[in-house]
């Protein structure tokens, strides 16, 4: 769903004036009161946010706390979810009937366009079995495009990074010049916005590219030069979800109601740090953190331990030969159509 001409709708609080545009100036020399935003005053983006907030909490959506930009409605499995961004709107709800009465009611407060079943949101193109109940995502269209501005090297590209491949923050006098520099920011920029939403592969290569994005050197702009040329041919990989991989199954009667799993891939460096030989990567997963001790005494968490060949955390922590790197992928659910 898309709102029309959005920020016209946010309402001032202050009072406001502008000279009289070109083209309707009477010559009396007075100016204009504003009544409502417009586009290019720095507050037009929040009060269209808070005209937004009242006419969805009137519905009945309260914003998360975690995100201001969600908004939630009901409760259990009859919840349903509002994700806006800027005059970018998604629903998603197990009621049709629901659906098509927000949006009504969201039609009567403003001028909107219904755009139907989602398919493409913010560079991320979405797909949908909703009888076998998956969904896949990927960004092919955003990926082809970062290739073409920034994949200049040449061959075909197997992995991120190559096999041994260090970066090192080097001294100044190695670094490109101010051009290139900022192409380089751009550059990884945008490997990180694939990075987070669709491409956990280049994750680790992102990461440390981002590291030297200060003062990188010729190697380092060829390395995130390869990678983004491994995005682009690799472009229609991306991650697939699905509702029966969320449950266990249980006897003859089907799933279990009502469980959720959470499965985490994590590893740890060793000495990854070539400068002093620190180790600086690991991760965490903080859930219910103060009382897994009596969990894992009662039997409710169980802790194992997984062989590096099994291990898919490997591709966000270390430079992998092809093999390797595409075995992480598969084992860690990504999806290659």
């Amino acid at each position: 769903m898309d709102i029309v001409t959005a920020f016209l709708n946010g309402v001032l609080e202050e009072e406001t004036y502008m000279e009289q545009p070109e083209g309707y100036n009477d010559g009396s020399g007075r100016v204009w009161k504003l009544k409502k935003a417009l586009y290019g005053l720095k507050q037009a983006p929040r009060q269209w946010y808070i005209k937004l907030r009242e006419v969805l909490e009137a519905i009945g959506f309260t914003p998360s706390t975690a995100d201001q930009s969600l908004f939630m409605l009901g409760e259990g499995e009859q919840r349903s979810f509002m994700v806006v961004y800027v005059d970018d709107i998604l629903i998603f709800s197990p009621s049709s009937d629901l659906v098509k009465e927000v949006m009504l009611k969201l039609q009567d407060k403003f001028k909107c366009k219904t755009l139907g079943d989602v398919n493409y949101y913010l560079g991320l193109h979405i797909e949908r079995d909703v009888e076998k109940r998956w969904m896949r995502v990927h960004q092919k269209k955003y990926l082809e495009a970062l290739a073409a501005n920034f994949g200049k090297s040449e061959g075909h590209v197997a992995t991120p990074l190559p096999s041994g491949f260090k970066c090192v923050k080097g001294p100044a006098e190695e670094s490109v010049g101010e051009e290139e520099r900022r192409r380089f920011h751009s550059l990884v920029g945008s490997l990180m916005y694939a990075a987070v939403h669709t491409r956990p592969d280049a994750a680790f290569a992102t990461g440390q590219l981002a590291r030297v994005v200060q003062c990188p050197n010729e190697e380092q702009v060829a390395a995130g030069e390869r990678v983004a040329k491994y995005l682009g041919q690799t472009a229609t990989v991306g991650l697939q979800y699905s509702a029966a991989a969320q449950r266990r199954q249980k006897g003859a009667d089907g799933v279990e109601p009502g469980r959720l799993f959470l499965t985490a891939f994590s590893d740890a460096s060793w000495a990854s740090e070539p400068e002093d030989m620190t180790s600086v990567g690991g991760f965490i997963c903080c859930v219910k953190w103060h009382w897994v001790r009596s969990m894992v005494t009662a039997g409710e968490v169980e802790l194992h331990y997984v062989k590096t060949t099994a291990q898919p955390a490997d591709m966000m922590t270390k430079r992998l030969v092809e093999q390797q790197h595409w075995k992480c992928c598969k084992l860690a659910g990504m999806a290659l159509n």
